[in-house]
């Protein structure tokens, strides 16, 4: 090794050693709400910690917008719902980067969840039409259940193939986005 360059063995093992011990939950709430850049990496850690920090807010949020019967208060706690969604979205997106996959698969993801959700809820209106007729028209049974089934069949293999990318280890490799590891 010449003089002049710099030694990086350090500096590779310290980035493997940090990638396999993940981010810890306040630096995972430190990355989504201060890097709002979508090129980058999220390591499984940082996403998994920002998931269980949003579904922790969801609970509390619900009985306190509730409990209030105040409108100021509920339209407040939609915000901040729809607010830690997005960072959720942008916090996967950057997950996917990590796997070497584009955000652009999230999206896809998404259209079809809300495809698949859209469906299901019209197939189960249109059921309970059926049950308030009294049975008299079967066309409304027909495409309820249609309508139930194909929103199943969109949103299971969704919900499964999201899972699966996000649960999957990190590429240790210098990919598109951002280069180097979290």
């Amino acid at each position: 090794m010449a003089a002049f360059e710099p030694d990086t063995s350090t500096q590779i093992s310290t980035r493997a050693d940090a990638r396999a011990r993940g981010v810890g939950f306040t630096e995972a709430l430190r990355r989504a709400f201060t890097n709002w850049s979508i090129h980058r990496r999220a390591s499984r850690s940082e996403f998994w910690w920002y998931v269980l920090a949003w579904v922790g807010s969801s609970w509390l949020l619900g009985p306190i917008s509730r409990a209030t019967h105040t409108r100021l208060v509920e339209q407040i706690c939609l915000l901040v719902e729809i607010t830690l969604w997005l960072i959720c979205l942008k916090v996967a997106a950057c997950r996917f980067h990590d796997i070497g996959r584009s955000a652009w698969w999230l999206v896809l993801q998404v259209i079809l969840g809300l495809v698949g959700s859209a469906m299901f809820i019209f197939g189960a209106f249109l059921g309970v039409a059926y049950l308030l007729t009294s049975g008299a028209n079967h066309g409304l049974v027909r495409a309820g259940v249609v309508g139930v089934l194909v929103g199943v069949v969109l949103l299971v293999p969704t919900l499964i193939w999201s899972l699966v990318w996000l649960v999957l280890p990190g590429n240790a490799a210098v990919n598109r986005w951002n280069g180097e590891a979290p």
